[in-house]
């Protein structure tokens, strides 16, 4: 395999790219950056540090980390999300931490993690060769 192939594309990790066909979000689709991005791995730094060592395993708190990452460095938008009414949802970092801090959401967690591992790990050789392949959003 050429080494190049294995290249990924590094501006879609850090700028950001929409997913859809999450698994348990339905036709909800999502602007995320990549996981690992370089404001992630800097704020996941600061919010780790700030902890004290021996809460850093509690779940509570390994979720509250986990919910400001996502807050601050991952969901940049999203479409066809929907609020309890029926009506489109604004996107705003208020409603994505209201919806965060619910328990009973875990899976919309689960989808923004997954969306933003599938832009850090695309291969800059796949998107060369979907390049006129997909319709604009």
């Amino acid at each position: 395999m050429r080494l190049t192939n294995l290249k990924i594309d590094s501006a879609k990790l850090e700028q950001g790219d929409w997913v859809g066909d999450i698994p348990g979000l339905g036709d909800i689709r999502l602007l995320v950056r990549g996981l690992g991005n370089d404001d992630y791995r800097r704020r996941q730094a600061e919010l780790t540090a700030a902890l004290p060592r021996h809460l850093r395993k509690e779940p509570a708190e390994q979720d509250k980390v986990a919910n400001t990452l996502i807050v601050e460095t991952l969901l940049e938008g999203w479409e066809k999300v929907e609020g309890d009414d029926g009506k489109p949802l604004p996107f705003s970092r208020e409603a994505v931490l209201a919806i965060l801090s619910d328990p009973d959401m875990r899976a919309f967690n689960d989808g923004v993690i997954w969306a933003a591992s599938v832009v850090s790990e695309r291969r800059k050789a796949d998107l060369d060769a979907d390049v006129g392949k997909s319709k604009r959003p």
